[in-house]
C-alpha cells in the first residue's frame, strides 16, 4: 500500500470496524479522527467526520482498535467458548480497559462462563 504524505494537521479514518474497548460490538462503518497526532473523536456508523481541512483515509472496513506499546494478545484464550476472534479481542480490550481504569477496584474478574452469557444476549 502507498501512502501519500499528510497535507493537513487533521486526519479522519473512515470505513472503519472500530474496536473501542467500551461498546460491546464492533462499530461498524465507524470513522476516528485525530488532530494533531491525538484522537479527538471516535464516531459509529450513523455519523460521519468532518472531513474539509483532513486527510481522509479510507479503511475500507478493517478492523480498528486502540494501539498500546509492547502489547499483543493471543486471542484465542476464549476459542472454547466458541467465541469469534473479534469477540475475544473485544473481550480482552474491555478487560484491558477495566485494568487500567479501575486498578483500584477489587471486584472479581469475569470469568470465561461469564463471558459466553454476555455473548448469548
Amino acid at each position: 500500500m502507498v501512502h501519500e504524505a499528510m497535507t493537513h494537521d487533521r486526519l479522519v479514518l473512515t470505513n472503519a470496524n472500530v474496536i473501542d474497548c467500551v461498546s460491546e460490538q464492533p462499530l461498524a462503518g465507524g470513522s476516528v479522527v485525530i488532530e494533531r497526532g491525538r484522537i479527538a473523536e471516535v464516531l459509529d456508523g450513523s455519523r460521519s467526520a468532518d472531513t474539509r481541512n483532513a486527510d481522509v483515509m479510507d479503511l475500507g472496513g478493517a478492523y480498528l482498535l486502540p494501539g498500546l506499546w509492547d502489547v499483543h494478545i493471543h486471542p484465542d484464550y476464549l476459542a472454547e467458548t466458541g467465541a469469534s476472534v473479534v469477540d475475544q479481542t473485544i473481550v480482552f480490550g474491555q478487560r484491558l480497559m477495566e485494568a487500567l481504569t479501575e486498578a483500584d477496584d477489587e471486584s472479581e474478574e469475569p470469568d470465561d462462563h461469564q463471558f459466553e452469557e454476555r455473548r448469548r444476549r
